[in-house]
């Protein structure tokens, strides 16, 4: 008779399906995008990412909270060939913010010291948008029944996209709480620095080309 042998069995700890990710991103996001970094679900995420863009853009113009906008939707009418571009440009607009924004954030984390993947924080941005669906029942209360509803939805939704963006770097770059609030904000800091540089210019060099224009007025006969 054969001595059986006995073996110590560690099993992986078995993946998440998508839809236990998606309810943990809303709501236990704490230490979930680290895991982004060995599976970065981007399929998902871009799927994530572009239905939500293009819902939550469909829902706005089909239901206008503005009084202004929802006098203009009484008149104008929407084709489906027209909702279709809209949808299209939205997407491809909301792409080129999505990819621009990991870029940037990456490369301000990586600057900051952290170690992570660009690929893991695209899908984590992209997952980052899935509350924006409770923007979709908001506009549509705010538009049959209290306007001002709207104004408290985008605060909350708002803040909450903001957290899932800070969770997102700090835990796919293992930065800490101040480096990654820093990679969030720096970026801003330094485009809002590059817009008021900008203006200067502009306004140094169109008053000078006005005192030039006056000057040439007053040189000819």
């Amino acid at each position: 008779m054969s001595e059986e042998q006995e073996y110590t069995v560690f099993d992986e700890e078995p993946k998440e399906d998508n839809l236990t990710f998606l309810y943990n991103v809303l709501f236990k996001p704490k230490g979930l995008f680290e895991k982004l970094n060995e599976d970065a679900r981007l399929g998902l995420a871009f799927l994530v990412f572009l239905g939500v863009t293009i819902l939550t853009a469909l829902t706005g113009i089909l239901f206008p909270v503005e009084t202004e906008l929802q006098e203009l939707m009484q008149v104008a009418t929407y084709s489906t060939t027209s909702l279709g571009l809209i949808a299209i440009g939205t997407s491809v607009f909301g792409m080129f913010w999505w990819f621009t924004m990991a870029a940037v954030m990456g490369l301000t984390a990586e600057l900051l010291g952290g170690k992570g993947s660009i690929r893991a924080l695209l899908a984590g941005f992209g997952f980052a948008q899935l509350p924006q669906l409770f923007m979709i029942p908001g506009t549509i209360i705010a538009y049959f029944f209290l306007p001002s509803v709207d104004v408290l939805f985008s605060l909350v939704i708002g803040l909450w996209v903001l957290y899932l963006y800070y969770r997102a770097i700090k835990d796919i770059y293992k930065l800490s709480t101040g480096k990654a609030i820093g990679t969030l904000v720096i970026p801003w800091i330094a485009l809002l620095l590059v817009i008021i540089i900008v203006a200067i210019v502009f306004f140094v060099v169109f008053a000078e080309s006005l005192m030039f224009l006056e000057d040439f007025y007053y040189m000819v006969p």
